[in-house]
């Protein structure tokens, strides 16, 4: 089947910095053409915004797991963007998440779960399987599956997964997800394996 469009040309033709700065990467821009875009990019508003907002992190307390604008998730949206370690404020966030690690390995979020749903109704920090993988994910995504405190975190999660996958589990032990308790949870299953996925390929 021929190909009416050719995608690269199309995303050269956008204005979009997120893409300009991608596009300049992968094509093999010169380094002060990657850092010029770079600094367009930082400078767009809702980028600035989405940075100010992960600096917050675990602030605001998690209520729904698809809660898009919650740190948790921009963070994951700045990787896409191309930021690194070699950013301050990744590098911050990174560092924060690993300061919220109980002695299990496992990664803590602050989480307002009701009380008619198991939790105690107040923010708190504990963990549950559609949470603690995306800050796993997040880590290792930047590289540092050999710290210590990240092979803790993964040896932690494939501790936790069952014949089935990965069930509907956490701190909050009075909650559970529709289903029997037996079941796996598609989506901590999903969570849980993009984390695994990524580890294969950086190991």
């Amino acid at each position: 089947m021929e190909l009416k469009y050719d995608a690269v040309d199309y995303l050269k033709k956008q204005t979009e910095p997120w893409i300009q700065y991608q596009m300049s990467k992968h094509l093999g821009a010169g380094l002060k053409e990657q850092e010029e875009k770079k600094q367009k990019l930082l400078l767009h508003p809702k980028v600035i915004e989405m940075i100010n907002d992960i600096s917050k992190w675990p602030e605001p307390p998690l209520v729904r797991h698809s809660d898009a604008w919650h740190p948790v998730h921009i963070m994951q949206v700045l990787l896409d963007m191309g930021f690194s370690r070699n950013d301050s404020f990744i590098n911050e966030a990174a560092e924060k998440i690993l300061k919220h690690q109980d002695k299990s390995g496992v990664l803590l979020s602050l989480l307002n779960i009701p009380e008619s749903y198991g939790g105690t109704g107040v923010p708190t920090m504990g963990w549950m399987n559609c949470d603690f993988p995306v800050l796993l994910y997040i880590l290792l995504r930047l590289g540092m599956e050999k710290d210590s405190r990240v092979k803790a975190a993964l040896d932690f999660l494939i501790e936790n997964a069952f014949e089935n996958g990965w069930r509907c589990d956490g701190s909050f032990k009075k909650f559970r997800g529709p289903g029997r308790k037996e079941d796996y949870c598609p989506i901590s299953t999903a969570l849980c394996s993009k984390g695994m996925l990524v580890c294969s390929f950086s190991s």
